[in-house]
């Protein structure tokens, strides 16, 4: 089951080696939590319209696509599916980071969300 003060902690634990921010959004752009460094450029309500632009545009070119990293500026920003509806999206300075902390965190929630959907089907 997921306990929801327990987002805030998950998302927290990627934020290290150039990986500045994490949103969990539905695919329609509401954000359900997200954690960023102090430091950090970016903001939630920023990273979380930028990602759902971008994802939007991909799921109607391509209703297949599952991961995406965009440059900016600025930095880089990934988004991938974290179950059915679901988005986890990250900034930061380092692809190869932001790719492995998007997968782990995508796998983890992708589990979670269908766990909660097998226990309301039950």
């Amino acid at each position: 089951m997921l306990r929801v003060e327990r987002l805030p902690e998950i998302l927290e634990n990627v934020l290290h080696d150039g990986v500045s921010g994490a949103v969990l959004m539905t695919t329609e752009g509401s954000i359900l939590c997200s954690k960023f460094v102090p430091e950090s450029d970016m903001t939630e309500t920023t990273l979380a319209a930028i990602s759902s632009n971008i994802w939007g545009n991909l799921v109607l070119a391509n209703p297949d696509v599952n991961f995406h990293i965009s440059k900016l500026d600025e930095g880089c920003v990934g988004v991938t599916v974290a179950g059915r509806g679901h988005l986890v999206v990250a900034y930061g300075a380092n692809i190869g980071m932001l790719r492995g902390r998007l997968e782990a965190l995508s796998g983890y929630f992708a589990r979670v969300f269908e766990n909660i959907a097998d226990s309301q089907n039950a």
